[in-house]
């Protein structure tokens, strides 16, 4: 979660300043998570969308919500 990312980023930062990664390598690993996680989230939308679908068509959807 969020305070997990922020421990990332502040070794990500550390390892920056120590000279042990360029600013390039860690804007392209920041930009990958970020393309990651953008990624998990559009799966669960579709994974809710169609869930809600199912329980459309099954009629089941004014009971379960």
């Amino acid at each position: 979660g969020y305070v997990r990312g922020r421990a990332l980023l502040a070794l990500a930062e550390l390892l920056r300043e120590q000279g042990l990664v360029t600013d390039f390598e860690l804007l392209r690993k920041l930009s990958d998570l970020l393309s990651a996680r953008s990624a998990y989230i559009d799966t669960l939308i579709d994974y809710r969308k169609t869930r809600a679908q199912l329980l459309k068509a099954q009629g089941l959807l004014a009971a379960q919500y």
